[in-house]
Order: structure tokens, then C-alpha cells, then sequence
């Protein structure tokens, strides 16, 4: 091969991540979300020591794979639920599926390289309402 073709053949291994990312397509590793999802697949992980991210805002929606999180903006949050993710009401662990739409929840999420965020720990958070003094009649 002559030095042409070479530097030819670099630019084009190059430029194939990029044309993944505007297509939409992922590059597959081959390692599949959390176990339970079989058949997809994520991108790189990020550290392990890699601060976690956190978020905080009004629950719109939960499936078995995640929970959609509506922040003060009023943009929607994915958070993926994976076999390590933790809920918590006060000091109690609960299901994802016993969160409701409306609920206030704090989450600590990894993100993930290919955009992907998962949620490591998810708390409720306590609203006190303050209800006015009962009238004396």
C-alpha cells in the first residue's frame, strides 16, 4: 500500500464514529444493560470514579426499564433502572413501580458515554405542606 492510501484509509476509520452519531446508530460493544435487557446493548461506561449526577424534579411516567423525571424546566429526564438501582421512600427501599406520576424524587444517576443515564439511587422527597391554623368560630 502506498503512504496515499494509508492516510486515505486513516481519515475513513475516523470519520466512521462521527457518521454513526449523525445517523442515529450506535456502535455495538457486545455487553447488555443491567442483565435483564437482552438484546440491547450501551455504550462504554464511564469511570467507576466518575461523579454521580444528580437530578431532581417531578415523576411523569415509570416503565420496568425506566423512570421519566419532568425538572423544574419542564424538560423530560430518562433514567434507566437497572438491577443496581436503589428507590427509597424515607428510610424505606421500595419498587420502582410503586412510585407515582406526580411524586417528587431526588436521583443520583451514572451517565453513560452514548448519552444513556442510569439511575443509581432514586429518593422520595417529602413536600411539607404547611395547612393554615383551623378558624375558631
Amino acid at each position: 500500500m502506498t503512504r496515499s492510501s494509508l492516510v486515505l484509509l486513516a481519515i475513513f476509520l475516523m470519520s466512521l464514529p462521527a457518521a454513526a452519531q449523525r445517523s442515529g446508530s450506535t456502535p455495538r460493544t457486545g455487553s447488555s444493560r443491567g442483565g435483564s435487557r437482552s438484546g440491547t446493548t450501551q455504550g462504554p461506561r464511564v469511570s467507576p470514579d466518575e461523579p454521580v449526577a444528580t437530578f431532581e424534579g417531578t415523576v411523569s411516567g415509570v416503565t420496568h426499564k425506566k423512570i421519566l423525571v419532568d425538572d423544574a424546566d419542564g424538560n423530560t429526564m430518562d433514567f434507566y433502572t437497572t438491577k443496581k438501582t436503589r428507590i427509597f421512600d424515607g428510610d424505606k427501599e421500595i419498587k420502582a413501580s410503586q412510585l407515582k406520576t406526580g411524586d417528587r424524587i431526588h436521583v443520583e444517576a451514572q451517565r453513560h458515554m452514548d448519552g444513556t443515564v442510569d439511575a443509581v439511587n432514586v429518593r422520595t422527597v417529602n413536600v411539607r405542606t404547611v395547612k393554615p391554623p383551623a378558624e375558631k368560630h
